[in-house]
């Protein structure tokens, strides 16, 4: 695939560096939750299927940290 036909995925990857990077530093620093841990996990390998344009990386990510968030929430 050549650059001129990637799809331009840069702003989605930053949202998501800085929503693990919130994630790792609330895992690390305020109570280890699993919660916490399964939403980073998630969110990085989100970020890894939108890099490397891998849509079951993808969706296995987003699933594993919608269901971290919302253990946080519910």
């Amino acid at each position: 695939m050549s650059s001129v036909s990637r799809p331009r995925s840069t702003p989605i990857l930053v949202v998501l560096a800085a929503f693990a990077v919130a994630n790792a530093i609330d895992f690390i620093f305020y109570g280890q939750h699993i919660y916490n841990l399964a939403a980073l996990i998630g969110i990085s390998v989100a970020a890894v299927g939108v890099a490397k344009d891998h849509t079951t990386a993808l969706n296995c990510g987003a699933v594993l940290a919608i269901a971290g968030i919302a253990a946080k929430y519910v």
